[in-house]
């Protein structure tokens, strides 16, 4: 299993992020709906790049030219990019059936480009909905839509950490029956609030990634990045810089990939 981070979207971010994780192997980076894919030229992946760090692209936007567009501009250096179309498509997406048609539509430009040896095709659910909310998460997935399957975990609150088995139960599960390898692109969790030092989660972590190792996860990263704000209005961040026991775990995965 190869472990990564998301950066916040500016250089700064990026090399702040390395310096705490040096060891990261891929990162992924996002563009808004109306902003098409995340160019090459974009400060923020060009540090990425320089950096040796493999980078996933997640894009809202359908438009197969400027998908074409941006496989031709792969770097030469780049060993390999993944592409994600409208990551976790149930909170916004509405038409399931298209979503699979076109994660699949996606899968076929990419093995068919002259640069299909470099791509990989992964398509994101979101674990809230499919966990929490009883979404079937099978209205969103079909044959032939990429090379793994990819959830985004975000399973704990400020009172406390689920258990790691339970949280990752229908992500391995579902992998498995679709017969594809397990990623977790984003990974990420605030410090509940009794847990003053950290050490509670950074157990929690440890046990996260002793799960996915023996779930045969492929990748996983976590969400070292500002997030959505909680019940209290409080902005989420899920930076590790500050957060000593929790850094250390994260360190100890990513060392010597």
């Amino acid at each position: 299993m190869r472990v990564g981070a998301d950066f916040d979207a500016t250089p700064a971010a990026v090399a702040a992020g390395l310096h705490d994780l040096p060891g990261t192997f891929m990162s992924r980076v996002f563009a808004e709906p109306t902003k098409g894919v995340p160019p090459w030229t974009r400060p923020d992946i060009a540090a990425l790049v320089r950096a040796g760090v493999r980078v996933h692209k997640s894009f809202k936007d359908w438009d197969e030219a400027a998908t074409d567009a941006d496989m031709d501009a792969i770097p030469p250096d780049v060993e390999f990019v993944v592409y994600t179309f409208h990551h976790e498509p149930q909170d916004d997406y509405g038409d399931a059936a298209q979503f699979v048609q076109r994660c699949q539509r996606l899968a076929t430009l990419a093995r068919g480009h002259r640069n299909a040896a470099r791509i990989r095709c992964v398509p994101i659910l979101n674990w809230w909905p499919a966990v929490m909310g009883g979404d079937d998460w099978h209205r969103w997935w079909g044959p032939a839509m990429g090379d793994a399957m990819g959830w985004d975990v975000y399973p704990n609150t400020l009172t406390g950490y689920m258990d790691a088995g339970k949280a990752l139960a229908v992500p391995v599960a579902a992998a498995r029956e679709v017969k594809l390898p397990l990623w977790l692109p984003e990974l990420g969790s605030v410090r509940a609030t009794k847990d003053t030092d950290g050490k509670g989660c950074a157990a929690w972590m440890t046990d996260v990634l002793t799960g996915l190792h023996e779930g045969n996860c492929q990748r996983v990263n976590w969400w070292y990045a500002l997030g959505g704000k909680d019940k209290t209005g409080r902005v989420k961040d899920m930076r590790l810089t500050d957060r000593a026991p929790e850094l250390a775990v994260w360190q100890k995965a990513t060392a010597g990939q």
